[in-house]
């Protein structure tokens, strides 16, 4: 989740995350994505599961049942630090 007042921008230099006062305030998105893509690849992918080891034994029967979606995180109350820069 990104927290209100934080920008994405399409600077190519710099830090990924840009902070003030420990608070993200800039997000670098070609630098996040380039760290990410680093990491995943450094990333040891053996340990983990795959798709089909999550597949369910037997058929599940959703027939005749409700299901309730949460809000989406962007509808939280939570109050954003005000940072000024």
């Amino acid at each position: 989740m990104i927290a209100p007042g934080t920008i994405l921008t399409l600077e190519p230099d710099g830090d990924a995350i840009e902070f003030v006062n420990g608070e993200p305030v800039k997000i670098r998105v070609m630098p996040l994505f380039t760290l990410v893509e680093r990491a995943w690849k450094a990333f040891d992918t053996t340990a983990l599961m795959t798709r089909r080891s999550k597949e369910p034994k037997a058929p599940v029967d959703f027939s005749g049942r409700t299901f309730v979606v949460s809000p989406a995180s962007s509808g939280c109350n939570v109050i954003p630090k005000v940072v000024v820069l």
